[in-house]
């Protein structure tokens, strides 16, 4: 778009003037323009996206270097817990309930974001009931074990009904 209105301008100025020297001019004059404009447009762009980029890097290195040891974490894979070990790149996150603890190493720059302290005392089970209804649960197990039992059943009633050859 901007090409064309470029080349408007100037096709309107040289048919103007009548000659052929202005003509040429008038071309190469509206060719360098049009470079200088393009090769201005993507240095802007160069220019404000590496500032962009230096300041998501400030920002992650000052994250980087504040995790300490107590800090409530979500990884990048969605793993909450508390960082209990911090080494130069690595971070150890204790995950679990406590008799059931899990832990996970991993890089410094998996951490997602470090959680407010306010998160500590805030209960997310309140809102569950205290039994879940009998009909809902179901024991996979148990459900299995039906199944398996059912199909041994079939095959010793197939086995029965098949007749013995005697004479083979």
């Amino acid at each position: 778009m901007l090409v064309n209105l470029l080349e408007s301008a100037l096709s309107s100025s040289v048919s103007a003037s009548g000659s052929d020297a202005t003509n040429q001019g008038g071309g190469w004059l509206g060719t360098i323009l049009l470079w200088v404009i393009l090769i201005g447009g993507f240095v802007l762009m160069f220019v404000f996206s590496s500032r962009r980029q230096k300041k998501e890097k400030a920002a992650q290195e000052k994250k980087m270097a504040s995790l300490a040891v107590g800090n409530k974490v979500k990884t990048i894979g969605l793993i909450c817990g508390e960082i209990v070990i911090v080494n130069d790149s690595t971070v150890t996150i204790k995950t679990g309930a406590e008799g059931m603890e899990s832990y996970v190493t991993v890089e410094k720059r998996a951490v997602y974001e470090v959680l407010p302290e306010e998160t500590e005392g805030i209960d997310y089970t309140a809102d569950l009931p205290d039994e879940l209804p009998d009909d809902d649960i179901v024991d996979l197990d148990e459900e299995v074990a039906k199944e398996s039992s059912a199909e041994a059943e079939e095959k010793t009633e197939e086995s029965a009904e098949e007749p013995v050859d005697d004479n083979a």
